[in-house]
């Protein structure tokens, strides 16, 4: 009779741990960034407290939220629709499970980024490649062609120079100095801010693809009348 009340109480305990197990913390994502891998490639998904929203494609933050049935935990992604993901495991860093695609099931893991740069490294001025010479010195003004008179006689603002500071961008363009803020993802790979690059397109996402104390190069995210698009490889010097 014990070892029947015995082996009854570890059922018991093993399907109570399955089931805690089973269930997600709940800032499992927010505040948190994931590699979201499927058969058909891979996207950046960035999460907040009730939004998401795909870096990599510049995507609009939508909604996401999680379910627990009985059985089964499932992810909801807001997108054109409900996205269903069922849930099988999870560690520290590292989520799997299945959605099915025209009835059939598929695969997917989302795997935490780490932190890629240490982000104080990008406050500062910095000069885009474009007005520098060879040498990575500003250019001379009077090779580019003349500028129109400013307002109240201002002063070109040369060269023009992209500063990060602690919570704003500070953007000196021509006459004058546009200041917005700016974010950084937690993995320190994407900014998103709102700036205007030298042939006059929005860009509203950079991620970093080097950076040190004297380098910054970027793919640059933007729109222009419309038109979306990615500047590859841009290079940025720290100016002194």
């Amino acid at each position: 009779m014990r070892l029947l009340v015995l082996l009854l109480s570890l059922i018991i305990l093993s399907s109570c741990t399955k089931k805690s197990q089973r269930r997600l913390r709940a800032d499992v994502f927010k505040g948190k960034t994931f590699d979201f891998t499927t058969p058909y490639g891979s996207d950046v998904l960035e999460f907040n407290d009730s939004t998401y929203r795909v870096l990599n494609r510049n995507g609009s933050h939508d909604s996401y939220y999680i379910q627990e049935t009985n059985d089964s935990t499932i992810l909801y992604l807001e997108f054109f629709g409900s996205y269903k993901l069922a849930i099988d495991s999870f560690s520290e860093n590292q989520i799997s499970g299945r959605y099915f695609l025209k009835n059939e099931p598929r695969r997917f893991t989302l795997k935490e980024k780490p932190v890629q740069w240490d982000k104080s490294l990008l406050k500062g001025k910095w000069v885009n490649e474009f007005y520098l010479d060879p040498n990575d010195q500003p250019m001379d003004i009077n090779e580019f062609p003349p500028f129109p008179p400013g307002p109240d006689g201002l002063q070109v603002k040369w060269p023009p120079t992209t500063e990060f500071k602690k919570d704003t961008l500070h953007y000196d363009y021509w006459y004058s100095t546009k200041i917005d803020a700016y974010q950084i993802n937690n993995s320190n790979e994407y900014i998103t801010l709102n700036v205007s690059d030298f042939l006059g397109r929005e860009n509203t996402l950079w991620k970093i693809k080097t950076l040190n104390d004297s380098t910054l190069i970027v793919d640059q995210y933007y729109s222009d009348e419309g038109r979306s698009g990615i500047e590859e490889n841009v290079r940025f010097v720290k100016k002194n």
